[in-house]
C-alpha cells in the first residue's frame, strides 16, 4: 500500500452548517451542463475547496437533488437526480 488510498464517501457523511444558495446553484448548473462529473472535476470547476465541495455534495444529495454513482473503474460520479434536473431548468429560464 502507498498511502494514497481514496477515502470512502461514507466517512463524509457531515453537512455544510450554513448553506450558500448561490454556491448550491453553481454546482447545480455545473452539473447540469457537465453530467457525471468526479468529485474533484466539480470543486475545481465551481472553485470550491475540496473538503467544502464534499459537504455541499452531501447535502445536495441528502435533498435528493444529486446521485452519487460507481464508475467501471471504481470512481464516484455524481448527477443530477430528476429533481435537479427540473430545479436547473427552473433557474436557466430567468
Amino acid at each position: 500500500m502507498s498511502g494514497t488510498e481514496q477515502i470512502p464517501d461514507q466517512d463524509y457523511k457531515e453537512i455544510p452548517q450554513r448553506i450558500g444558495w448561490k454556491t448550491v446553484l453553481r454546482i447545480i448548473e455545473f452539473l447540469y451542463h457537465n453530467s457525471k462529473s468526479k468529485k474533484t472535476h466539480i470543486s475545481l470547476k465551481c472553485n470550491l475547496g475540496y473538503k467544502k465541495c464534499i459537504l455541499y455534495l452531501n447535502w445536495l444529495e441528502m435533498m435528493d437533488l444529486i446521485q452519487k454513482r460507481v464508475d467501471i473503474d471504481g470512481s464516484h460520479l455524481i448527477i443530477l437526480s430528476d429533481r435537479g434536473i427540473r430545479l436547473a431548468q427552473k433557474f436557466s429560464n430567468q
